[in-house]
């Protein structure tokens, strides 16, 4: 791999780290990497650690279709903040979960590690009280989608269905559910934040996040991990939160415990990673 460093910023603390990060690409194929640490002073090589060896594995892509479960019964249509706020929960997914980098359509960039197709037709299919019904008619729906790929000779399957609404009421609000290869959601617009955690949380359940708890939620809420860290925004997480646990008992908590800064647990980590292994 060539030499860089994720951090160039000088600092002379102390209390900070030598901290640096690999993203995927600088791995041109899977296996064992032994990695060292050089340290300079004034250009001159003062020491040498060796960091370990580690296994990279490759990883199955995410591809979703997405639908609108907008039927005769639902009166309030997705807005344009809705949408936006699917199109910002896809990008926290495809940054949270263990794929590849980028987010982009079906048959489009194949390297992007999470693809997606809107299905522009409303479906009457969904929710009933935050329960999943008529879930084999997702499954119909994405079968047929498939076939049209293969036919039309398409690079891309779907292998999930996202469906999404907006809230038709407040006792509507903030429902996720998952059955077979389907996970629906409802969009709250009085709480945006927590959209793109119950997105990350219900496409979890798809792919085996929920073993610290029979409830399928983790009774945790904070992650205590000091190295927790946002590559985006390039900072620190002081307290992560989880994205498999459950509703807070306190609603006023939810603006909080649905923030960006949301993690996996290590055991629904390791879950998901087997899942998404091409090998499995």
């Amino acid at each position: 791999m060539p030499r860089f460093f994720s951090n160039p910023g000088q600092s002379f603390s102390e209390f900070h780290n030598v901290n640096f990060y690999v993203p995927g690409e600088q791995l041109s194929r899977e296996g064992r990497y032994s990695l060292m640490a050089e340290f300079y002073r004034e250009g001159q090589i003062i020491a040498r650690r060796q960091l370990g060896v580690f296994q990279f594995r490759r990883t199955k892509d995410i591809r979703l279709l997405v639908v609108v479960e907008n039927g005769s019964n639902r009166e309030k249509p997705m807005t344009h903040e809705a949408w936006t706020a699917v199109q910002d929960a896809l990008e926290v997914l495809g940054r949270r979960f263990p794929v590849r980098n980028g987010v982009g359509p079906l048959d489009g960039f194949q390297s992007n590690g999470l693809r997606y197709r809107i299905n522009p037709d409303p479906l009457s299919v969904g929710f009933d009280g935050g329960s999943i019904v008529e879930g084999a008619a997702m499954e119909q729906i994405l079968d047929e989608f498939n076939e049209r790929q293969a036919v039309r000779q398409r690079p891309d399957r779907a292998d999930h269905i996202l469906s999404v609404r907006i809230a038709q009421n407040p006792s509507d609000a903030g429902f996720g559910n998952q059955q077979g290869r389907l996970a629906s959601m409802v969009y709250w617009p009085n709480n945006p934040g927590r959209f793109p955690s119950l997105v990350c949380q219900e496409v979890g359940h798809l792919f085996g996040a929920s073993v610290l708890a029979p409830s399928r939620h983790s009774p945790n809420l904070i992650i205590s991990d000091p190295s927790a860290f946002d590559l985006v925004n390039r900072r620190a997480i002081p307290s992560p939160r989880v994205f498999m646990a459950g509703l807070p008992p306190d609603p006023a908590d939810l603006p909080d415990f649905y923030a960006s800064d949301c993690m996996f647990e290590v055991p629904d980590w390791n879950a998901v990673r087997l899942a998404l292994d091409p090998g499995q």
